[in-house]
C-alpha cells in the first residue's frame, strides 16, 4: 500500500489491516473500506508496524491478526520460530504512538488464556474478537467501534456530520479527532496537509454552528474536542 507524504492527507479517515491469510486479508479490507475508510492491508508485522510509527495522522482503526506464522516475515526462519511469530511488535506500536486507534485483535483461539495475556501486555487498550464468531460480528463490531459521536457531531461512512443540520465534512483529521475523544491528537506544524484539515474542520465547525471546538495546547501541537462554554 502507499504511504502519503504530508503535502497530501486523503480525506477518508485510514484503517490498518494485518492478516496473513490473503483472502481474509482482503474480505476485512472490503468491509472496512465499504464503511468509509481508507485502508492499508499487509501480511507483513514489519511492514505494518513501519506504518503505524510512520503514519501521518494515525489510524482511526488497526484490525490484528494475532497469529502470524504464515506471513512472509516468517520467511528464512526455521519452521519452530516461524509458529511463534505473533502481531506483538505492531500492538505495542500502536500503544506507544496512538493509544486512541480503535485497536482490534481478530484471531483465533483467544480462549487460551496465555494468549490474552500475552495481547494485553502488548496493548492493554486492545480489544478482541474471535474469528469462530464470523464475518457478520465482525462487521458489526467494526460499525459500533467507529459509531462514535460527541455533542452534536457524528462520525457516519468516514464522514463527519453536524446532526442539527445535515451537513457532512470529509475530512481526515475531524474524524481521527472524533474517534480519538477524550484523547489528545497531535499535529506537527511543518506537516501542512494536516494543517490545512485542521484550519477547514475549524472553519466548518463556525459555519455550521455546531456545539464542539477544537482545543489546543500550542506547546506541543496537540488538539482536542470539547464543547463550547454555554452548550
Amino acid at each position: 500500500m502507499t504511504l502519503h507524504s504530508s503535502r497530501f492527507v486523503p480525506r477518508q479517515p485510514q484503517a490498518l489491516v494485518l492478516e496473513d491469510d490473503r483472502i481474509t486479508r482482503q474480505r476485512a479490507s472490503e468491509l472496512i473500506s465499504g464503511l468509509g475508510f481508507e485502508v492499508s492491508q499487509t501480511a507483513s508485522p514489519e511492514m505494518a508496524e513501519g506504518w503505524v510509527r510512520t503514519s501521518d495522522g494515525g489510524y482511526a482503526l488497526a484490525l490484528i491478526d494475532w497469529d502470524m506464522s504464515r506471513s512472509p516475515d516468517t520467511d528464512g526462519l526455521r519452521e519452530q520460530e516461524a509458529r511463534r511469530l505473533t502481531a506483538k511488535s505492531v500492538l505495542e506500536a500502536l500503544d506507544q504512538t496512538s493509544p486512541w486507534t480503535r485497536t482490534l485483535v481478530w484471531a483465533g483461539q483467544l480462549g487460551v488464556l496465555e494468549t490474552q495475556a500475552a495481547i494485553s501486555r502488548a496493548h492493554a487498550g486492545a480489544l478482541l474478537q474471535d474469528k469462530s464468531l464470523g464475518e457478520g460480528a465482525l462487521r458489526e463490531r467494526v460499525r459500533a467501534l467507529l459509531g462514535c459521536r460527541f455533542g452534536d457531531l457524528e462520525l457516519d461512512r468516514g464522514l463527519v456530520r453536524h446532526v442539527p443540520s445535515g451537513l457532512e465534512l470529509p475530512n481526515r483529521l475531524a474524524a481521527m479527532m472524533l474517534v480519538a475523544h477524550p484523547h489528545w491528537v497531535h499535529v506537527p506544524r511543518d506537516d501542512r496537509g494536516l494543517v490545512s484539515h485542521l484550519f477547514r474542520f475549524r472553519r466548518w465547525l463556525d459555519q455550521v454552528g455546531s456545539s464542539v471546538e477544537v482545543a489546543v495546547t500550542y506547546r506541543a501541537n496537540r488538539y482536542q474536542l470539547r464543547q463550547r462554554e454555554g452548550d
